[in-house]
């Protein structure tokens, strides 16, 4: 699933606020040992609310499947 602020509404914290959000229902949710994996477009503003990049132990990757005709 994607987060997304209308570009009129950016610079507001409303991006923040859902990701705080989310994070305060995973803390709630999540088992121990739990771990969020994502593909950040905006790494910064995630590492502001705690998130690590995982490279260079790790790397995201992506592979597109098209339907068959």
């Amino acid at each position: 699933m994607d987060v997304a602020v209308d570009p009129d509404y950016q610079g507001q914290g409303l991006g923040r606020k859902v990701m705080q959000y989310i994070d305060s229902y995973l803390s709630s949710v999540a088992l121990k040992g739990s771990y969020v994996s994502m593909i950040a477009d905006e790494p910064e503003f995630y590492e502001k609310l705690g998130y690590k990049l995982v490279s260079p132990s790790s790397q995201g990757m992506t592979k597109k499947f098209q339907p068959h005709a």
